[in-house]
């Protein structure tokens, strides 16, 4: 089933609220990220052009690939935050849960996500918040 771009959008906003404050709790900020990242670093990440050189056009190192790796294979010293889907499954399901984290979401966001957080919420387990 293909849901409504609302709903993915929320899913995200909330899974990306859940990660920044489950970094908190654990005492982990971004600098944090961004240190293991640059450990985690090698050849690997740099995007190479027909000739072997790094595509300077764009971007020369693929930060996404190098962040999924950094938070599959190191985390925080072998601590991470629980996946998307276990996130969605567990977490999201929630009502608890997911009201602080949208509540802690920036004025502009929070009617919106939590309008399609009651859609989910219902469509998921057919009850109203």
């Amino acid at each position: 089933m293909t849901l409504p771009d609302n709903i993915i959008e929320m899913r995200t906003t909330l899974y990306g609220a859940f990660q920044l404050k489950w970094m908190l709790e654990h005492g982990h900020t971004i600098n944090d990220i961004l240190e293991g990242m640059a450990a985690h670093a090698d050849k690997d990440y740099i995007n190479i052009d027909d000739n072997d050189e790094p595509n300077l056009e764009g971007n020369c190192i693929d930060v996404y690939a190098m962040y999924e790796d950094w938070e599959r294979e190191d985390g925080f010293n072998g601590e991470i935050y629980p996946d998307f889907w276990e996130f969605v499954d567990n977490e999201l399901m929630d009502k608890e849960i997911a009201m602080q984290l949208i509540n802690e979401l920036p004025p502009y966001k929070r009617d919106k996500t939590y309008d399609a957080y009651a859609e989910y919420y219902y469509m998921e387990k057919g009850e109203r918040l």
